[in-house]
């Protein structure tokens, strides 16, 4: 059999991008997550996104059973929640960020939010999250033209809960069928008792609880993982 160096130069550099395409497949294939132990880095937000749920619909809860009606609130205080809101929103998805890219680098020295990125919107995953972003959109469309707004966070828990499990054997964290099974059970409860229940608590049941329990159950499972390994 010849060697390489009698190849002639295009067969060479044929052979070369054939190598490369084989290295990228291979690479894509072996996707990232099945190193990088997510559990640990996504614990603080899954606290943190329970407590700031409970307590910002908690403060509008108070609020609006105080002054009567949400229109009754005075504006002002409307505001101060809502940037408060807003800055929760920003401070866990900054804080989720940070974490996962320090995992990633334990793994990748090298790692840049744009790598992130890439794992992230794949072939597998953006299909998944196309389809609920626009069941989550006409959801909301939906409910808002036939002004039922009272059952938005009980349809936001079901859709996120089957996000969560669909979710599970894409970014390998134990914890996310606990999370997707509690959002669909309270999702459907609280939507059988929407005639009865705020819909401001029931976010504190569904997201605000179910972010706490998913917390608990991420600890559950790396004791359990440290336990097997150990």
């Amino acid at each position: 059999m010849a060697s390489s160096n009698n190849l002639p130069n295009n067969q060479l550099e044929e052979l070369i991008r054939e190598l490369k395409t084989i290295k990228d497949t291979i690479r894509k294939s072996n996707s990232i997550w099945k190193y990088v132990y997510v559990s640990s880095a996504m614990r603080t937000v899954w606290l943190a996104a329970g407590i700031f749920a409970t307590l910002i619909s908690g403060a509008f809860y108070l609020a609006i059973n105080k002054y009567g009606s949400y229109n009754a609130v005075p504006a002002g205080l409307k505001w101060v929640l809502y940037i408060f809101l807003s800055l929760f929103i920003l401070i866990i998805g900054a804080m989720k960020i940070l974490r996962i890219m320090k995992s990633v680098r334990k793994v990748k020295s090298d790692a840049t939010l744009y790598n992130l990125i890439d794992e992230i919107y794949t072939a597998r995953t953006i299909p998944v999250m196309l389809s609920f972003l626009i069941a989550i959109i006409l959801s909301l469309v939906f409910l808002s033209y036939r002004e039922i707004p009272q059952y938005i966070p009980s349809i936001l828990a079901i859709l996120f809960g089957l996000l969560c499990n669909a979710f599970m054997n894409i970014f390998y964290l134990d914890e996310l069928p606990v999370c997707g099974d509690w959002l669909l059970l309270t999702g459907f409860l609280s939507l059988f008792l929407s005639n009865t229940i705020n819909p401001l608590l029931a976010v504190i049941i569904t997201f605000g609880a179910g972010f706490i329990l998913t917390y608990f159950a991420s600890l559950f499972f790396t004791k359990k993982k440290v336990d097997s390994d150990g």
